[in-house]
């Protein structure tokens, strides 16, 4: 029998796209295999929640403690970790150019910015220079880090940003509600709350019958002003 003939010709379109693509390099695979294998997604989160606690460990009074010292050494390996991840994960995914590539999801800027503030406190070592200082605050936000990492905290966080946009309205009902009902206070009560500094007197008529009175009572809690009735409110 003769050769059998495909059903159809391919397209030019699929032809053109079959010499249009490369072959995937092999560093690419096998750094896929290193970033989305269990046991490397799970060292890592493992890192995060130790570096983490580490960081509350630390001692502020002494900088140069032996405890800090000992502490700066796995700070060293840990950021030292977490940058080879980000290298692996950039490898894989590419870094900006293109969809999907590393740069353009939140939570890997938030995995970025975390470990550049680990490396510039690294080089710039003098606890004098302000900048430092606000560095080495900002590695508080390394917990952050575990989001990404955890399902469940991930969906959390996606569900409140998309809440927010429904807060926002409702605050905004609110606020003319506050707004409409300190109009009204202001038009009804101004300058009608009074108040004795002596506290026996029950009536104005009493108040003032006494040398040392007040009556008047302190801004925040009347209706003396648009901006104080919202503030009571």
């Amino acid at each position: 029998m003769g050769d059998v003939v495909s059903a159809r010709p391919r397209r030019v379109s699929e032809l053109t796209q079959m010499k249009q693509q490369k072959p995937i390099p092999k560093a690419s695979v096998f750094c896929n295999k290193i970033v989305n294998h269990s046991y490397f997604t799970n060292s890592v989160l493992i890192c995060i929640l130790v570096s983490s606690a580490m960081l509350a460990a630390e001692d502020p009074l002494e900088a140069q403690s032996p405890r800090n010292t000992i502490l700066n050494y796995f700070d060293y390996f840990f950021t030292t970790v977490f940058t080879v991840e980000i290298t692996l994960k950039v490898v894989v995914y590419g870094l900006v150019f293109h969809k999907g590539s590393f740069c353009r999801n939140a939570f890997n800027l938030l995995d970025i910015l975390v470990v550049a503030v680990s490396l510039v406190s690294f080089v710039l070592k003098s606890d004098a220079i302000s900048v430092v200082k606000i560095l080495r605050v900002l590695r508080v936000l390394r917990p952050l880090r575990a989001i990404n990492r955890a399902k469940g905290l991930k969906h959390v966080v996606q569900c409140v940003i998309v809440a927010v946009k429904t807060i926002g309205n409702i605050m905004l009902v609110t606020f003319m509600l506050q707004f409409m009902f300190a109009i009204i206070g202001v038009q009804l009560f101004k300058g009608t709350f009074f108040k004795c500094n002596d506290e026996s007197k029950m009536t104005e008529q009493e108040c003032r019958a006494t040398i040392d009175r007040v009556i008047h009572v302190p801004e925040k809690i009347t209706y003396k002003v648009l901006l104080n009735g919202i503030l009571r409110l």
